[in-house]
């Protein structure tokens, strides 16, 4: 893991290795159920296939996480910015 000065040092590596870290995906169309399911198992399949990448960097493949928003009552008519917040 690089710092933000692209070098490697033991204060960015410690850091990597004990915190949860992840992507939250956002579900933006509502009209096909099926691809929406078939998009969250081939994120969750990839994020499963890249275990022993993360553990072979000294890293904890469960502190990676992938968050789904997918709840279409309380993204309705909500800009990005709202959505953020």
């Amino acid at each position: 893991m690089l710092n933000a000065r692209g070098r490697e040092g033991p204060r960015t590596r410690s850091y990597a290795r004990n915190l949860a870290w992840g992507f939250v995906v956002y579900r933006t169309t509502y009209d096909d159920d099926a691809a929406w399911e078939r998009a969250k198992t081939r994120l969750l399949r990839a994020k499963d296939e890249r275990r022993e990448s993360i553990e072979s960097e000294g890293g904890d493949p469960d502190l990676a996480t992938l968050v789904f928003i997918e709840n279409e009552a309380e993204l309705k008519d909500k800009s990005p910015t709202e959505v953020r917040l």
